[in-house]
């Protein structure tokens, strides 16, 4: 997998405001600030619209970034997330119950802001520092939009929920054994690295990327134990429909079903 340093870093627009920032970003990632766009590998492009990363090496690659504000993923947000998505129904939240959930392999946000419009208080880790950083740029942007005057109120909705989100780049594995018992999240969420499947366009993009940043989630076992030991009421396991269960150790209580994944349940409790 390649380390930040390996990747460069390129200014698109010219604003001073985005040379501090990329300064700082390059302090933070090890990363290589560049005058000259590269003919291939990861570059991180940052522009006065965000920060995105993107694959040269892959004719026709996309831009890839944490985008909770426009696009398919915003549209949703801003439409209201009900209480009947399945995740929401996977960790337990309803009238009167929004528990305080770890997502532990954060990854882009999207389950960590699905959550959060449901008004759930969510720490998301992730241990990528590029991806990391592309989660803190989204999550920015989003507060941002929904601050200005003219922000309409499903924009101040989805700010708020970002507000919800606290974001920790770290391993979930560490940070979840060390934590005290009066800090112990209700639920935790954890999303591992799925199984390669040739036919899907996120492999064929946003997968194939994420898994040269970070791997296969070899550690995705040991991750679900420290998980069952941080949680009070349960752990929430993503999968895919016809994957088999993370571990053969113990099988989940229930699982709930959302189309071409499931959430499997692992009931806790002291």
């Amino acid at each position: 997998m390649p380390e930040p340093s390996s990747i460069a870093l390129v200014i698109v627009d010219d604003a001073p405001e985005l040379d501090r920032r990329a300064a700082l970003l390059c302090s933070e990632l090890g990363c290589t600030l560049s005058s000259l766009v590269p003919t291939q590998g990861l570059v991180l492009r940052l522009a006065e619209s965000g920060l995105e990363l993107l694959d040269l090496s892959s004719a026709g690659s996309g831009a890839i970034r944490a985008e909770f504000v426009s696009g398919r993923f915003g549209y949703r947000l801003r439409q209201g997330v009900g209480r009947r998505e399945p995740l929401g129904r996977a960790v337990g939240a309803g009238p009167g119950s929004r528990p305080r959930v770890v997502d532990a392999t954060a990854g882009l946000g999207r389950d960590a802001l699905l959550l959060a419009t449901l008004g759930c208080q969510v720490t998301a880790l992730e241990r990528s520092p590029v991806v990391a950083a592309l989660l803190d740029d989204g999550l920015a942007r989003a507060v941002f939009a929904g601050s200005s005057a003219r922000a309409s109120p499903a924009d101040r909705s989805v700010a708020q929920a970002a507000e919800r989100v606290s974001l920790i780049r770290v391993d979930a594995r560490s940070w979840l054994a060390a934590l005290e018992p009066a800090l112990r999240p209700a639920v935790v969420l954890l999303d591992p690295m799925f199984p390669e499947r040739r036919k899907s366009a996120l492999v064929k993009q946003d997968m194939r990327v994420f898994r040269q940043l970070v791997g296969d989630d070899g550690d995705a076992d040991q991750l679900l134990d420290a998980a069952l030991q941080a949680a009070t009421q349960r752990v929430v396991v993503k999968r895919p429909r016809d994957a088999p269960s993370l571990t053969s150790a113990r099988p989940p209580d229930h699982a709930q079903d959302a189309g071409v994944t499931r959430y499997d349940v692992y009931l806790v409790g002291d």
